[in-house]
């Protein structure tokens, strides 16, 4: 994220030494209204269909029922009398009846209740720094409260870097759909979890096909934690009009064309919790580079120390639209297309 760097100008009227061209500037940046929107869309398990799963020995070692909990796989047998060694479970609440007849196993999959907003990220203060060289191309006379005075116009370039902080923590409730498997283990008892059997086993063998399956929309509270770190280093070049308002105070307006290369992390963790059933952990990071293109305006007042020195103090507004990176059904979108910041620093002529 770039924005035109302190612009003071040192301004002398016309029986004074010619003014040098060239300027450099140093300032030092904080930049706020620049915030993130993470949204999710949690991605669907494959948890087949209700019935005998038809495989072949050749299938050894898929996955054929995903839950969020534990999984049904297919063993060296190819799941010969539609029972596997292939399986895993995540908690003893998923057991009813444990070691009798009529023992269950249940296996549970749903949605994040996240799915269903969209949460932004916590306000901040990003801070950051950039250089700007500045050359002026003319001048001409103009009036400023009764008094004649001679504004001058030039172009510059600058080169900044902005520090890209932007998280959300916090908890969302609402009913999801979701779907619960019943697999018949009898007398069957597994060892504690969290267990998972082998391809090849020997191990606990139970059916590869729930023997009843139910969908239902209990309530689920999600605690998220959503990142996005990195930098943004920005690029700008455009004009500027400098107005001197009295012998040492000088206005600068200025404006251009803004490029920004976002290199950036996004990262979450979340925790889905339905009352009775074991809690889902989900997780995801992923690494991302877009370059920004768009334009940025600004104002600054500078104060003239020496010949060649200023202080400026500025003000300055930049659109480079919008961003996204998705990882594991998750989606961080960062804005900077309000992007406003204060700048402060120093600027040398020569």
């Amino acid at each position: 994220m770039s924005v035109i760097g302190g612009c003071g100008l040192v301004t002398t009227p016309a029986a004074e030494v010619p003014r040098d061209p060239n300027r450099f500037s140093l300032n030092g940046k904080f930049t706020f209204a620049v915030e993130a929107d993470f949204t999710s869309s949690t991605p669907t398990l494959d948890i087949g269909p209700f019935g005998a799963i038809a495989t072949t020995p050749a299938q050894a070692g898929t996955i054929a029922r995903q839950y969020d909990d534990g999984f049904i796989g297919v063993d060296v047998s190819g799941n010969a009398g539609d029972a596997t060694t292939f399986w895993s479970y995540s908690a003893l609440s998923q057991i009813t009846g444990l070691g009798t007849a009529g023992g269950t196993l249940s296996f549970h999959s749903a949605a994040s209740p996240a799915d269903q907003f969209s949460l932004k990220s916590d306000e901040k203060v990003l801070p950051g720094f950039d250089f700007r060289y500045a050359r002026d191309l003319g001048s001409f006379e103009m009036e400023v409260r009764g008094t004649k005075t001679r504004a001058w116009y030039g172009i510059s370039f600058s080169a900044g870097y902005t520090d890209l902080s932007l998280s959300q923590r916090g908890g969302v409730t609402a009913p999801v759909t979701l779907t619960t498997d019943t697999f018949a283990i009898g007398a069957i008892i597994p060892p504690a979890p969290p267990f998972q059997g082998t391809i090849p086993g020997p191990g606990p063998i139970i059916p590869d096909s729930p023997a009843a399956r139910a969908v239902t929309a209990p309530a689920s509270t999600a605690n998220n934690n959503n990142e996005v770190e990195g930098s943004i280093y920005g690029f700008t070049v455009g004009p500027f009009l400098e107005v001197p308002l009295s012998e040492r105070l000088i206005a600068e307006f200025s404006g251009g064309l803004a490029l920004a290369l976002a290199d950036r992390n996004y990262s979450f963790t979340e925790s889905v919790a339905i009352a009775g059933l074991p809690t889902t952990l989900r997780s995801g990071s992923r690494d991302s580079r877009d370059w920004l293109f768009g334009g940025v305006a600004g104002v600054a007042l500078n104060y003239r120390m020496t010949q060649t020195s200023t202080l400026q103090l500025g003000f300055q507004y930049q659109h480079l639209g919008t961003t996204g990176q998705s990882v594991n059904g998750k989606t961080a979108r960062v804005d900077v297309g309000n992007a406003m910041s204060v700048t402060f620093g120093i600027n040398w002529r020569y």
